[in-house]
């Protein structure tokens, strides 16, 4: 496995935690995904706060609750979510699939999915997930990161760019689409968009001097004088923090 990739997968593993967290787009009408029954809302909420406080098992006995009172496309997709934290990821996959069968237009089960396939390996299957998510709802930054994610794992370098510029277009505080653009620009040796790229990254809160400074993937740009002074930068803010 080459560094690169490596680092990819650091991203993935921070972000994936923080991605798949249950929700729904702010985009997408939620009127049809959570039960009518109240019993099995308040179960269904209590999760939601059991996952915020990372008691996953915890947080999926009450999802598991709301479902066996009434189901619905929302505790089976937020079940799915914390399976996937659990590594369970055919778990994930299976209510996943049951989330999208309650109610197809729902695009956080197919992330969710997209997710669990990642992590087995399937590419081609979480690629098909993420840009059906994203045909969905255009508008959310974490799936067109994924997307990318996946690009890049199946070696298409250039789409993987698109995808973590969209993802960026959609929220341009994402400092992880910016250093994972960076990475790839620096293998293309197209250094000054790979150090455009970095620069970015830390002004959006990357700060991991230590990790710049050891990361093989930018070694086309790491003696150039922008890249010195960047790393000057952030070895002082990590200093007087």
């Amino acid at each position: 496995m080459s560094d690169i990739q490596k680092l990819i997968i650091l991203w993935w593993s921070i972000a994936i935690v923080i991605m798949s967290a249950p929700g729904c787009s702010a985009k997408f009408d939620n009127s049809r995904i959570r039960s009518l029954n109240i019993e099995a809302r308040q179960y269904h909420d209590r999760g939601l706060q059991l996952s915020r406080d990372n008691r996953i098992n915890d947080a999926i006995a009450a999802y598991s609750k709301s479902i066996d009172i009434n189901p619905s496309a929302g505790a089976y997709n937020s079940r799915s979510a914390e399976h996937n934290r659990k590594g369970m990821y055919d778990m994930a996959i299976s209510d996943a699939n049951q989330a999208i069968f309650l109610n197809s237009k729902y695009p956080m089960p197919y992330f969710n999915r997209g997710n669990a396939y990642f992590k087995k390996n399937d590419f081609a299957g979480a690629l098909k997930d993420y840009s059906h998510a994203i045909v969905l709802d255009p508008g959310q930054a974490e799936f067109h990161y994924n997307q990318g994610q996946t690009y890049f794992m199946m070696g298409q370098d250039d789409k993987a760019l698109d995808s973590y510029a969209r993802a960026v277009k959609a929220d341009p505080h994402y400092y992880a689409a910016y250093y994972n653009m960076a990475c790839i620009y620096s293998k293309k040796n197209e250094g000054t968009n790979s150090l455009s790229s970095l620069e970015k990254a830390a002004s959006e809160g990357f700060a991991d001097a230590a990790r710049l400074k050891q990361e093989a993937a930018l070694k086309n740009v790491s003696t150039t004088t922008r890249f010195r002074v960047l790393l000057l930068k952030l070895e002082k803010k990590m200093k007087a923090h």
